[in-house]
């Protein structure tokens, strides 16, 4: 009972009254404040995963849909009338063979 009664000519009676000396007030403040801190931090990184995940169900289910009603139209191919690969290659070992003389010539 004495411990709520305060007292203007001496500021520790009430923790003498009460068992504690001001070290151990002090320790009890520090680990109630850093319990309070990791309380709030489990908060923030709990509501912090929950957005996250959210938003990638929110994503996977988008994506679909988007695919779904509107898929991507299939490239037409193209049949290309180029030169045969032996052709190409034969007229280029001319036009090489063209220039290394002409560069040898000088």
């Amino acid at each position: 009972m004495l411990a709520g009664i305060a007292c203007q000519g001496a500021p520790d009676l009430h923790y003498a009254v009460e068992g504690y000396n001001r070290r151990d007030k002090v320790v009890l403040m520090q680990s109630d404040i850093v319990a309070q801190g990791l309380e709030l931090m489990v908060y923030g990184m709990g509501s912090v995963v929950v957005f996250l995940a959210l938003l990638v169900v929110c994503m996977t289910v988008m994506s679909t849909t988007v695919t779904r009603f509107f898929p991507e139209p299939q490239a037409v191919r193209q049949t290309s009338r180029k030169p045969t690969p032996a052709a190409q290659d034969e007229e280029l070992v001319a036009v090489i063979s063209a220039a290394v003389h002409q560069h040898r010539r000088r």
